[in-house]
């Protein structure tokens, strides 16, 4: 018996692992697409506003496939099978994408290549969660691999890029995708029993808990932060490249961004109690800490102090991504637990990456990034209001139930 149950610590433990090991190769392979399509279509000759519509397919296509995805995640309450799903359609059609020239046929083969790659973070993060409620763990444990992953690779990837040509950039994002497929595919299979006893997915239900108007409000403050936040994403190496950056730089720009997240989930794991207001309290830093890096971006003109500034972003980014994840898990019942983080996705990726790339990438083009990023701080400072209200909502309704208690 005791041998058994040495055994199945063995299996969960090297479970747990390959789920850590495919997290970051999937970020990996994510840090190819942000930082680098944008100079992948400059140097198919598109303009700002063609590359800021480009960079907005995702985003739109994110509208249908995250809810679609996230329907079937909680149907077959076997996200397994959904990621080998999405993994193998997004590396058949990425093949295909990054061989496109013409400006209508990248436009087309993106849209099917979103509608695999859009759902892969979320899909993964519900993943994680499930893992989590599983076999235990701490969110952040796993999420740092991924941030691992991506800023890795977007530094890596600079020079090899430099080397190779821009061009070539799909055989390397394959490279990731297949290696992610394999570790997905070794990793155990779910819990059947806990999938069972969460019940049966009602979409009725579900209609009234996603009506939540906690759930609404927290969702309009997450996409006041996104918007600015997506146009950084989009934008940001093209402003280095206006500026005089260089392959590399835009690499350690996004390896910045990302490094400092570890240490960021690692304290936020070990510290930070999992109480909405706590939570709250952490969403109004770090909309605030977003608000002076936008205003911060407005005034400076220098490439590598760009880079240097994206060292802000664990700070940022990083504490909103833990929290907000948390906080969504926290609203919806478990069972629509993938539905939950796909709406979310929607909001964070979906509707505001879509203004953020047609509305900003014309702004990019008239007014400049410099007005582009003081407007970013302004809608930052929006949200941190919106949380401080949420904040005292939630306060006064722990009060009321510990009256009653």
């Amino acid at each position: 018996m005791e041998w058994l149950l040495t055994k199945c610590e063995t299996q969960v433990m090297f479970g747990l692992k390959r789920l850590k090991l495919s997290t970051f190769f999937l970020y990996g392979g994510i840090a190819l697409l942000g930082p680098y399509l944008p100079l992948f279509y400059k140097a198919l000759h598109f303009s700002s506003t063609q590359i800021g519509l480009l960079m907005s397919i995702g985003p739109m296509v994110s509208l249908a496939a995250n809810p679609w995805w996230g329907y079937w995640g909680d149907r077959w309450q076997n996200l397994k099978k959904l990621m080998l799903v999405l993994l193998l359609g997004n590396l058949l059609i990425s093949q295909i994408f990054f061989q496109m020239e013409s400006y209508a046929f990248v436009l087309i083969a993106l849209i099917f290549f979103y509608l695999f790659q859009t759902a892969l973070n979320p899909m993964n993060t519900s993943l994680i969660l499930q893992t989590i409620e599983d076999q235990g763990g701490q969110f952040g444990s796993f999420r740092l691999w991924g941030s691992l992953g991506f800023a890795v690779v977007a530094a890596a990837a600079g020079p090899v890029v430099e080397s190779i040509g821009i061009k070539n950039i799909g055989y390397i994002y394959g490279s990731f995708i297949i290696v992610t497929i394999v570790l997905i595919l070794i990793l155990p299979k779910p819990n059947a029993e806990k999938a069972q006893r969460k019940g049966t997915v009602h979409y009725k239900d579900a209609a009234a808990v996603f009506a939540d108007p906690r759930f609404i409000g927290f969702l309009f403050c997450c996409f006041l932060i996104s918007v600015p936040n997506q146009i950084n994403n989009m934008f940001i190496s093209l402003y280095i490249s206006d500026l005089g950056g260089s392959e590399s730089a835009v690499g350690w720009s996004w390896f910045f961004a990302a490094i400092l997240e570890v240490p960021i989930f690692i304290l936020l794991d070990r510290y930070m109690r999992k109480r909405s207001e706590m939570i709250i309290a952490l969403l109004m830093l770090s909309s605030l800490v977003y608000a002076v890096r936008w205003f911060v971006m407005s005034v400076i003109d220098a490439p590598y102090a760009i880079v240097v500034l994206q060292l802000v972003h664990a700070f940022s980014f990083g504490i909103f991504m833990y929290t907000g994840t948390l906080m969504c898990d926290m609203l919806v019942k478990s069972a629509y637990r993938s539905s939950a983080q796909a709406i979310y996705a929607v909001v964070w990726m979906g509707v505001s990456g879509i203004l953020a790339g047609t509305v900003g990438g014309w702004m990019y083009d008239m007014v400049g990034p410099r007005t582009l990023f003081f407007i970013g701080g302004l809608m930052s400072l929006l949200a941190l209001g919106g949380f401080a209200v949420m904040r005292k909502k939630t306060a006064a309704e722990t009060n009321r139930q510990h009256l009653q208690a």
